[in-house]
């Protein structure tokens, strides 16, 4: 893991310990995670997942790839992502904000 992965995943961990402090965090990243979700669909997501499996039947792969038990996993993990990315911009925008802070006194 690279010194830059260590940094992010400390700003998220610190941030996460934050979040579970504030009800006006929650909301905020609650609300952009929502907005982010609105504009994306699974098919991509269903169609990385079918390409790991290019030697199987297509219609058994098929019939897995677009179930609702699929739709809810790729729902949620696609969630996970979503919801990963908006923190880690809320992290790096509190950190400008505080150096900016620190720098102008």
């Amino acid at each position: 893991m690279s010194n830059y992965q260590r940094m992010i995943d400390q700003m998220l961990e610190q941030y996460e310990s934050m979040l579970e402090k504030s009800p006006d965090e929650q909301n905020l990243i609650g609300d952009q995670v929502d907005r982010e979700m609105k504009g994306l669909k699974l098919h991509g997501f269903r169609h990385a997942a079918s390409a790991l499996f290019p030697c199987a039947d297509q219609k058994q792969l098929a019939a897995v790839m677009d179930s609702a038990w699929m739709d809810e996993r790729l729902y949620d993990a696609q969630y996970e992502i979503v919801q990963r990315m908006v923190m880690l911009e809320r992290t790096m925008l509190l950190s400008r904000e505080k150096y900016h802070l620190r720098g102008a006194a």
